[in-house]
């Protein structure tokens, strides 16, 4: 049985709260409830152990960079049901159908992105009654839990939800599948030449010492759809520093968890 000490239980009770922080953000707190440095190496033994402790629970924590911040993010997921029946946890009915709009929406438009006030007037076609203003705020929290991410004018689908809903997506669209890394890309870039998608990071990685498509073979050009989209104004992942965070996530007493 994996020892699991106050640290260990603090950071889980920081991501059960948080569902998605940046690295920096989350060895700072480590680093405050633990009394000593902790380094993104010794965040990620803390991870590993808890991974252990927590996988027979259906939740794990991953690192993994957001496709369009190019952030590199430590990420809680639920992976009991990976459909979105399991929101109905956490959500109204009508947040729900809120949610499964936009996500509808965004993976079905041909820049995989949506404006963020087309997202607001979306309740206007919903089945039940759901205001602008309460539908702004359960945006921006879904947000805030890395669901979605709001870059410039536009929301995409977040790190969260890619992951936690890997098997969903890639029943809706099949071809959203990085041809490196086998993961779920939706803008990521595009050879022009096969139409095959791979994550910017995966691609540019291999284009170090390669020139041409790693599919079909081709002198590697990209298609301009998603051409420069993390150079746009991002405005959620904001990294903070430790004092800025509310002060419950430092000195609560670890505990059982009450999230059902």
């Amino acid at each position: 049985m994996e020892c699991i000490e106050n640290i260990h239980r603090y950071f889980i009770q920081f991501m059960l709260k948080n569902g998605i922080s940046t690295i920096p953000r989350a060895t700072r707190y480590c680093s405050k409830v633990g009394n000593e440095t902790i380094s993104e190496e010794k965040l990620g033994i803390i991870v590993n152990q808890i991974n252990r402790v927590i996988s027979n629970q259906y939740f794990k924590i991953i690192f993994a960079k957001c496709e369009v911040t190019q952030v590199e993010m430590v990420i809680w997921l639920s992976l009991k049901n990976d459909t979105l029946t399991k929101l109905h946890l956490n959500f109204t009915e009508r947040q729900l159908e809120y949610f499964q709009s936009i996500l509808h929406e965004i993976i079905n438009s041909e820049q995989r992105k949506l404006m963020f006030v087309v997202c607001i007037n979306i309740t206007s076609s919903l089945t039940g009654n759901l205001s602008r203003d309460n539908a702004l705020k359960v945006l921006e929290k879904w947000i805030e839990a890395g669901y979605f991410v709001k870059n410039d004018e536009f929301v995409h689908l977040g790190p969260r939800l890619i992951f936690e809903f890997t098997s969903y997506l890639r029943s809706c669209r099949p071809e959203c599948v990085c041809c490196l890394c086998s993961e779920i890309s939706f803008t990521g870039k595009i050879c022009d030449s096969c139409d095959k998608i791979f994550h910017s990071f995966c691609i540019e990685r291999y284009m170090r010492s390669h020139s041409s498509c790693p599919n079909c073979k081709e002198e590697w050009s990209e298609t301009q759809v998603f051409k420069n989209i993390a150079q746009d104004n991002t405005t959620n992942f904001i990294d903070s520093d430790i004092e800025d965070m509310d002060y419950s996530e430092v000195v609560n007493e670890p505990g059982p968890s009450h999230r059902r």
